[in-house]
């Protein structure tokens, strides 16, 4: 869709706009039908992990060690239902996603949903948030969502700068800072989506030595920014849509045994 424009704006920017998502759409391959059905929250998961990958209470509210940068498009909605219902309690690290979506509350109201179908608590990103142990950001519509490192650990930015591929917010906004800031204690996830959004931030976030997963074609409503990304070898792992949260909770669980390992054979 293009959003109906308010104000001040330019018939030029509009059609450049609107040819260019036509353009993009006639090339695409539609995987899924969405319906109605689909934006019904899911039940939160109550299965899908056993005891080996639980996690201390005592993670939850502090600041994230872990983080996690979605990027997700066309699809998008149901897709992080599924997603988000899947993460068990207590998650120790704070997901920051990228959701392409118009100003004018839809990403708050999705924030929100979001929140009522996952153990995380989910809300739309604020300018200065430090991201939490168990807690979710969505970009809000029309501002960039970018992770930074200050003196005293992380702090998530939202900034209205100019619009990367015609996106903002854009997923190369958030994958390229999250590389910068974050590292090898980052895992990043690029979704259905239509175009190439984020396929470069992505292949940053790996080279800096952070974690890497695609969406696979099959579970995709559209393959391409994650095609793109697999076709950059950006990617560590292409995952159907129902495996990704496991992975993402099987992999931290791994850094947190191997971590506190290190420190009892200091001890």
């Amino acid at each position: 869709f293009v959003s109906k424009p308010s104000g001040r704006f330019s018939l030029d920017e509009i059609g450049e706009e609107l040819i260019g998502k036509i353009k993009t759409a006639s090339k695409i391959e539609v995987q899924l039908k969405i319906t109605a059905d689909d934006f019904v929250p899911w039940k939160r998961s109550e299965d899908v992990f056993d005891g080996s990958v639980s996690f201390s209470p005592k993670t939850k509210g502090r600041m994230a060690e872990q983080i996690i940068a979605i990027g997700i498009s066309t699809g998008g909605p149901p897709a992080l239902l599924k997603l988000f219902s899947d993460f068990p309690e207590n998650f120790p690290g704070a997901v920051l996603v990228v959701q392409h979506m118009p100003p004018g509350g839809f990403t708050h109201a999705f924030a929100e949903r979001l929140d009522t179908a996952s153990n995380l608590r989910v809300r739309e990103a604020v300018n200065g948030d430090v991201p939490a142990a168990g807690c979710a950001y969505i970009a809000p519509g029309d501002f960039h969502l970018a992770l930074r490192r200050e003196s005293d650990g992380y702090v998530l930015r939202t900034e209205k700068t100019e619009r990367i591929s015609g996106h903002r917010p854009s997923i190369d906004v958030l994958f390229h800072s999250v590389a910068e800031s974050a590292g090898n204690d980052s895992i990043g996830v690029i979704m259905t989506g239509m175009g190439r959004d984020g396929a470069n931030g992505i292949k940053h976030l790996h080279d800096a030595g952070g974690y890497t997963i695609a969406q696979d074609r099959g579970s995709s409503v559209v393959y391409g920014m994650n095609r793109v990304a697999i076709e950059m070898d950006a990617i560590d792992e292409i995952l159907q849509l129902d495996k990704i949260t496991k992975k993402i909770v099987e992999y931290i669980r791994g850094i947190h045994k191997y971590r506190n390992s290190l420190v009892i054979n200091h001890k």
